[in-house]
């Protein structure tokens, strides 16, 4: 029953509009960005040493990994994956779907964890077509610096890792809009709940603990915005310029890894957890 509910969950995500206009999005806002920055380097008053600096750090394959960044759970990506876990979700309450699969002898945590699923997918979409997108503009970019185009020196298996590594780092915030969703039935509240959760609480609270010191510390380490940034940034600076300026460190201390990978993990268990124990003995008709 599992699988015949997530093919009934892939069909109807994968024809929906809103999904294909978040990929167009993201390829076109990546499309914009580097649009922009190719422009503004032709103007002789930008000093040659910047003009080399930013070709370099857009070129190959600087540019295809900042563009999988734009993909990550602080950027576009996040925002996007908030919009549609909240769609998909809060929708099914006002078109009674829900109600339908219940009726239809679907147990409630079957068809909750078969969206739940599905809703995955968007998640490495993105992220890949920010990769493809950022591919094609850092080659025009190459190729506009007098560069040329080494496909075969191209770091797939790192650009791939980069990609499983940010589209596992939104997880915590795709269970968490599930469970804003199922909890008050409303787009508006999920998007404005997580969204705000995202880009404010963890824009400024893991800092302000981490200052702290301590107990209050740990904490801050292990939100889920840490976690995600600590994994992604595992390796060390995720698009280092080999050409640029070093990095330097962030000030503030991130969890390892593992760690990481594991907190993560856990956040999404237990959001997916407490959404489906509402739903189990949740009204779907009121």
């Amino acid at each position: 029953m599992l699988w015949q509910m997530l093919r009934i969950e892939h069909l109807k995500l994968y024809r929906r509009r809103a999904l294909w206009i978040e990929v167009a999005l993201v390829a076109g806002l990546i499309a914009v960005v580097f649009g922009i920055i190719l422009i503004a380097l032709q103007f002789e008053q930008v000093p040659a040493a910047e003009r080399q600096m930013v070709a370099d750090l857009l070129a190959w394959p600087n540019g295809v990994r900042i563009s999988i960044l734009l993909a990550s759970h602080q950027m576009l990506g996040g925002l996007l994956m908030i919009v549609l876990v909240g769609m998909v979700v809060a929708q099914e309450y006002t078109w009674q779907t829900f109600t339908l699969a219940v009726r239809a002898g679907v147990p409630r945590s079957v068809v909750l964890i078969s969206k739940f699923v599905t809703v995955l997918g968007p998640a490495l979409l993105i992220t890949a077509t920010a990769m493809l997108a950022g591919a094609i503009m850092s080659g025009i970019v190459t190729l506009n610096a007098g560069g040329g185009l080494d496909i075969g020196g191209l770091p797939v298996g790192e650009l791939l890792r980069d990609i499983l590594r940010v589209a596992y780092a939104l997880l915590p915030y795709i269970a968490l809009t599930f469970l804003v969703a199922v909890w008050t039935r409303s787009l508006a509240a999920s998007l404005g709940l997580v969204a705000g959760y995202l880009f404010l609480v963890e824009g400024i609270v893991p800092q302000l603990l981490i200052m702290f010191g301590g107990f209050a510390a740990q904490i801050g380490m292990h939100m889920p915005g840490q976690l995600a940034s600590a994994l992604i940034n595992a390796n060390g600076p995720f698009a280092v310029m080999e050409a640029g300026p070093s990095p330097q460190a962030s000030p503030f201390p991130a969890a390892a890894p593992e760690v990481a990978v594991v907190g993560i993990a856990l956040y999404t268990v237990i959001f997916l957890v407490l959404a489906v124990l509402r739903f189990r003995d949740q009204d779907l008709t009121a």
